[in-house]
């Protein structure tokens, strides 16, 4: 039987030989209703199930999933901007997944020495 592959709405992906659309595209992220949203500036989104991350010198607070598209300014040169991709999955952040633990936010957004909003 010959398989027919159709398009996922704007802003969704799927897996490859799923016939669901449940992963955000590239430039799109995954809410907490697991609709996708169009990438916040100053932000990168991969797509999948990754959640926005942030850019240097820009900062998130991670302390809940509501906040992940309010990406902020940081005024100093402490901001290294997100670089561990695993910690930025809508499963790992949303759902408490053990790995979440491995993800301190301060190793994740700020340089060495550095902590807290806005580093």
């Amino acid at each position: 039987a010959a398989t027919t592959c159709s398009a996922c709405d704007l802003g969704y992906d799927s897996a490859e030989g799923s016939v669901e659309c449940s992963l955000a595209d590239a430039g799109h992220y995954l809410d907490s209703s697991l609709e996708t949203q169009t990438c916040p500036r100053n932000a990168d989104c991969s797509g999948s199930q990754y959640i926005p991350q942030p850019r240097k010198s820009y900062w998130v607070d991670r302390s809940s999933f509501a906040f992940v598209a309010e990406i902020h300014a940081c005024s100093r040169e402490t901001c290294k901007g997100a670089t561990e991709s695993t910690c930025w999955t809508y499963n790992v952040f949303n759902l408490s997944d053990a790995s979440f633990d491995d993800c301190d936010p301060a190793d994740l957004l700020c340089t060495n020495g550095a902590h807290g909003p806005l580093c």
